[in-house]
């Protein structure tokens, strides 16, 4: 897809080519649970060698 993407839109291609676009390792993320309330979660990305 990612391939697909570069060869038909030119901004894309360019957005690689600054090399802003990066994995976030880790994150939190908020949610408004409507029976629970409100829930923090922190994420992080876990690499499988294997499937790199």
């Amino acid at each position: 897809m990612v391939s697909s993407l570069r060869r038909e839109s030119e901004e894309f291609a360019g957005l690689g080519e600054k090399q802003e676009a990066g994995l976030r390792w880790s994150t939190a993320k908020r949610f408004a649970h409507p029976e629970v309330g409100r829930l923090g979660l922190c994420c992080q990305v876990l690499l499988d060698p294997d499937q790199a």
